[in-house]
């Protein structure tokens, strides 16, 4: 897993890349004010338009590149949720306490022997 920047991390970063912030939000289809709220941090990014900007800067981490790890994470998650969507907290809960994809794992077996749920949705 990569550091995740800072806001002021993520402009240095842009200017060392000789990137303007204008460019940037064009190139990811970004909103351009919002790419520049969030760089300033007056959004932190936590839904929306503003959450897009975060994570195409690296300042907050796309959770579905953690979980969806191998076909067994994604078969187990796609069941799990579709039977009991409140255990996306937990699931959530397991990566962000650790940052780690194998305690995601762990818990999606867990979860998935406890609640005899079928592994694959295929």
């Amino acid at each position: 897993m990569n550091r995740l920047r800072s806001p002021q991390e993520a402009k240095y970063w842009l200017q060392a890349q000789g990137i303007s912030i204008a460019y940037f939000a064009r190139k990811h289809e970004l909103d351009q004010a919002t790419t520049y709220q969030v760089l300033s941090g007056t959004k932190k990014g936590c839904r929306g338009q503003a959450h897009k900007v975060a994570i195409a800067l690296g300042i907050k981490e796309d959770i579905k590149s953690i979980i969806v790890d191998d076909q067994f994470q994604h078969d187990t998650l796609v069941q799990l949720v579709r039977d009991d969507p409140t255990l996306v907290a937990a699931l959530i809960q397991a990566v962000t306490t650790n940052g780690n994809s194998d305690e995601l794992a762990t818990t999606l077996r867990r979860l998935s022997e406890k609640n005899k749920r079928p592994k694959s949705i295929f």
